[in-house]
């Protein structure tokens, strides 16, 4: 009995869970596509010269079809270094970069202090700016902003972004562009034993730089990084990582301005045990602000992410999004990258003695996001992991050899899904729906593909559309309703995400039929209201005829209800089928309680207890009765 009681709580148990898993599976979107397979493709040596270390790097695309590739190039036989600039198209006739020049960009020769990463933005004019650190003689390092109004084929003379100067080193430069033009400058700024972030502003396309501010309030002891980046309202937000040696506190701060002249007083985002550096924040086209940072805290270090939804105001619980796959390394930056609804975070890691770029990313917004994977140059450790995302969503990243000489800059790019899209409406008529969607951003879709379902859990494509078209109408279809998910394809044959499913009815529903019912009691109303005079045998029909049409109301009306509360009472029966089930399965799993042990003198005896004429009539009186002892 107890093995067939086992069997039972388990056959139950399982009816429960298979039940359960049907709902869930029910009420599950389509299928995601799984992007982490995609592989990053290794285009070389970007720039590689004898006699010349190629050091700090930094990848900007203008989402106009051309990508540009900062680097410094330090002469191992002068010890001077430059800042130059390599332009590439995104896509040659191999749909791979094409390299279309390499230029200068420094006027003043030999001035860029090499051990320093650039950083790029470009305003909504196509004006292109780039700020870096420069040694100009008898100074220390001051941070600089060079323009280009010709797509990189020309360069201004660099201007101070600290036009007052000082004895101060300035490092780790960081720059946006805001909406309205306002160019945005921040920095590190270190003296003996304190550090601050500064910033400035330019509000005449980076001819001038106004006064610096020291955005951080008091002096600090020690900051490493800042990152700056502008909403599509023009406010500015910088992040910086921060230790405070006196509480011995690392902590990644955020401070905010509207108009470059004020700051909002810094707040701390991280919790009170941390050990955080190089911080990035990136905004999207929907102000929805992306914030990542690595913490040494513990055995290994990890790099976390959290999100703003409100400018700032507030912000999601940090995830970590790398895994232990390779050990992120805090001796170069950190970086975002945003294409539609792709979003990357990247940082330089280790992974056995080896450096290389690591990744991971989100399909949607930074909710859910892609398993660590590690990106190595073959047979070479590299640092440096700024990316960036072109008009077709391909990603670009530019590291540079870690160690040897002479050291190279490479160059490297991962072809991203397109963003998915979104289903706007389904049009209703007889026998066919009309799907429509949003079309993906990217400029390489190819297509579009539509899935049909039946029953809202299994898909099948019933139509490919060229990419100029964002609608298929679904014909020849019977009554009953109908699930659709769209996808995009493109160029390289790499589908989208799909996207959320949206369902429709084809034929009368019970609500269609109700207000038709509706209707035509409400015109014989108003026809017999109009009878006056008529004989009583029409106001009769007319009266019999609304009654006839009450009737069918009366019964829809419950019909409809049903339907309604068809999903909540499935809702219910899944919670009440996996209560039940967990029940049976803590009960299975309680102690089965032992006889009690009667002390000897208190036995009762069989004999004694079936003295009972009736109870010794009974065949069942006969059987052995569990704690009682027979002495017959």
């Amino acid at each position: 009995m107890v093995r067939s009681s086992s069997a039972s709580r388990a056959l139950l148990f399982s009816l429960a869970f298979a039940i359960v898993l049907t709902g869930f599976v029910s009420l599950s979107p389509p299928g995601l596509g799984d992007h982490d397979t995609l592989a990053w493709r290794y285009f070389g040596p970007a720039s590689l010269s004898p006699g010349y270390d190629m050091g700090q790097a930094t990848v900007f695309a203008d989402r106009a079809g051309h990508l540009y590739l900062f680097y410094t190039n330090l002469s191992t036989t002068t010890g001077l270094s430059n800042l130059s600039v390599m332009k590439f198209a995104t896509r040659g006739d191999s749909n791979v970069p094409v390299k279309i020049f390499d230029r200068r960009v420094n006027t003043l020769a030999g001035s860029v202090f090499a051990a320093i990463e650039p950083a790029a933005a470009m305003g909504q004019g196509g004006a292109l700016y780039v700020a870096y650190s420069e040694i100009r003689s008898g100074s220390s390092p001051q941070v600089y902003v060079s323009k280009s109004a010709d797509g990189g084929a020309t360069w201004s003379a660099e201007v101070p972004a600290n036009a007052a100067g000082g004895t101060a080193v300035e490092t780790s430069p960081s720059l946006a562009v805001a909406p309205n033009g306002n160019v945005f400058a921040v920095w590190v700024q270190s003296w003996s034993a304190e550090q601050n972030v500064s910033a400035s502003m330019s509000t005449n396309g980076g001819a001038t730089f106004g006064r610096v501010q020291n955005i951080t309030g008091v002096p600090h002891n020690q900051v490493q990084a800042a990152s700056v980046t502008t909403d599509s309202r023009s406010r500015a937000y910088v992040v910086y990582d921060d230790h405070d040696f006196a509480t011995d506190q690392f902590s990644v701060n955020l401070t905010w301005s509207d108009n470059g002249t004020s700051w909002s007083p810094p707040r701390t985002l991280s919790g009170p045990k941390a050990n955080v550096f190089l911080p990035v924040i990136q905004a999207d086209p929907a102000d929805r602000l992306h914030l990542a940072w690595i913490d040494t805290l513990g055995l290994t270090s990890q790099v976390w992410y959290s999100r703003s939804d409100d400018r700032g105001a507030t912000w999601t619980p940090p995830v970590t999004v790398s895994q232990n796959a390779a050990d992120a390394m805090v001796d170069s930056r950190t970086s975002i990258g945003i294409s539609g609804g792709t979003l990357m975070v990247a940082w330089t890691a280790d992974q056995g003695n080896r450096s290389g770029l690591a990744f991971a990313t989100s399909a949607d917004g930074g909710d859910r996001w892609s398993g660590e994977r590690f990106v190595a140059v073959p047979n070479v450790s590299t640092k440096n992991a700024v990316v960036t995302a072109d008009e077709n969503g391909t990603f670009y990243a530019a590291p540079t050899q870690a160690a040897g000489s002479p050291a190279a800059v490479f160059l490297e790019y991962w072809y991203g899904p397109p963003t998915a899209p979104t289903i706007t409406t389904i049009g209703r008529g007889t026998g066919q729906l009309d799907v429509r969607w949003t079309g993906s951003p990217e400029r390489n879709v190819a297509g579009y593909r539509a899935w049909r379902s039946s029953d809202g859990v299994s898909y099948t494509i019933v139509a490919s559309v060229a990419a100029s078209s964002t609608n298929y109408t679904d014909r020849g279809l019977a009554n009953g309703t109908y699930w659709y998910s769209i996808e995009a394809v493109n160029d390289q044959g790499i589908p989208s995400h799909r996207s959320a499913a949206v369902h429709a009815l084809v034929g009368a529903s019970v609500d269609d039929e109700i207000a038709d019912l509706l209707a035509q009691i409400a015109a014989l109303k108003a026809q017999l209201a109009n009878l006056n005079n008529s004989s009583g045998q029409e106001a009769a029909t007319l009266q019999a005829r609304i009654d006839e049409l009450q009737s069918r109301l009366n019964g829809l009306q419950p019909e409809a209800a049903d339907q309604t509360m068809g999903f909540v009472n499935a809702g219910l029966l899944v919670i009440a089928i996996t209560l039940f089930a967990l029940v049976i399965l803590f009960q299975s799993r309680k102690p089965k309680p032992q006889p009690p042990v009667v002390p000897p003198q208190h036995r009762f005896r069989v004999s004694d207890v079936l003295r009972s004429e009736e109870l010794a009539s009974d065949e069942s009186a006969n059987l052995p009765l569990p704690g009682f002892e027979d002495d017959l």
